[in-house]
């Protein structure tokens, strides 16, 4: 005679379980996972500015970079770089969004716009300010706290 053999019930419930609280965990950190990304971005965004300047000094050239609601380009010697932002990333203000650096590496000031200010963002209710110092072009980025 055969003998049949199977997961009883209370096996089934258990192993059902133990899967959905694995599931809902990962779904919790894959929110720090796109909080951390959008961090990181915009720590590259401040990079990338300090790039443009030293491109812009070395190369002897004019460079830019144009900070949009979605993203951002760059624009130095003959190239186009275009970055897009993290979901989580908004532009809450700025007083530029067109960032120039003559062929010194110093923010341009030319046909009265302004290269030199400041940009605030918003990660998740966590306010970061992005600044670039008028004369020197110097870029900071600061995590306000409430």
């Amino acid at each position: 005679m055969k003998k049949y053999r199977g997961f009883t019930l209370l096996e089934m419930i258990l192993s059902i379980s133990i899967i959905l609280i694995i599931l809902s965990v990962s779904n919790i950190n894959f929110n720090v996972r796109d909080r951390l990304e959008a961090k990181y971005q915009l720590r590259e965004l401040s990079t990338n500015i300090k790039f443009i300047k030293n491109y812009a000094q070395i190369n002897n050239c004019r460079t830019n970079i144009v900070i949009n609601d979605d993203g951002y380009e760059m624009y130095y010697g003959n190239h186009k770089k275009s970055i897009k932002f993290n979901k989580l990333i908004k532009v809450l203000d700025s007083n530029t969004r067109d960032i120039r650096f003559t062929s010194t590496g110093k923010p341009s000031n030319l046909n009265s716009i302004n290269s030199a200010g400041t940009i605030n963002f918003i990660i998740d209710d966590k306010p970061i300010r992005l600044t670039i110092q008028p004369v020197t072009g110097k870029v900071n980025l600061y995590e306000k706290e409430k």
